[in-house]
């Protein structure tokens, strides 16, 4: 039988191991908060995830890595994977003013290739064409399309079809047919976090300083929606 002061040592004991475990438990909580704050300051550069600095989605940071390009003059055909490039045939009527005086900058399909291409760490490439020796990358709405569907329809898809007139999330591409026509396309933006607003290389040459990358209305732009792609990873 124990004695009173048997017992005393015994619950003091008992109440040692309680209480180291409890604090070991706590070094641990405390050692992965920080541990997760600090990678995730690491890899966003102190932002926050999900923002425009610190993006947690492909959507998201194809959204980014186009927004980073607001700005830059619209050109015809400008736009390779690696960033913005002169206007074809240069100069181009089609371009802004900016573009035809000897700046870069890019199209619609080209702003898309870029921000796609560097968002999924060179993954999915819009264009079948290289870059020639004058710094032109060909590409077109027309055959993102195609390449998109193909990519969606794959056996581990990379890409989603959306439902034309569902509701989109940021990044998601989307494509507009050319007016009349229900087999072809003639633009493309990429949705903005704002509600009804895309991001694209605007070509608009009647409007001085409208002819650029920025954020315009979904519905500011001719022709249907014919096609919406979500890129997946």
């Amino acid at each position: 039988m124990q004695t009173a002061g048997q017992r005393l040592v015994n619950d003091e004991r008992g109440f040692d191991h309680v209480g180291i475990m409890v604090m070991v438990m706590v070094v641990f909580a405390v050692v992965g908060i920080y541990t997760l704050v600090h990678s995730s300051a690491m890899t966003c550069q102190g932002g926050v995830v999900g923002s425009a600095d610190c993006p947690s989605t492909t959507g998201q940071k194809i959204y980014a890595d186009g927004y980073a390009e607001r700005g830059k003059p619209y050109c015809w055909d400008g736009g390779t994977i690696y960033g913005p490039s002169l206007d074809y045939p240069h100069p181009s009527s089609h371009s802004d003013a900016a573009c035809r005086s000897g700046k870069i900058g890019f199209d619609c399909s080209g702003l898309v290739l870029y921000a796609v291409y560097r968002a999924t760490s060179g993954g999915i490439k819009l264009t079948t064409s290289g870059i020639g020796s004058n710094g032109i990358q060909n590409h077109n709405t027309d055959q993102q399309v195609s390449m998109l569907n193909a990519l969606a329809r794959a056996s581990s898809p990379r890409v989603k079809k959306v439902a034309v007139g569902s509701t989109y999330v940021t990044g998601d591409i989307i494509y507009y047919l050319t007016p009349g026509s229900t087999t072809s396309y003639h633009h493309v933006v990429i949705k903005a976090p704002t509600s009804g607003y895309g991001l694209d290389a605007h070509g608009d040459t009647t409007t001085p300083g409208n002819s650029q990358v920025g954020l315009y209305p979904l519905s500011s732009h001719t022709g249907k929606i014919g096609a919406v792609f979500r890129i997946l990873r």
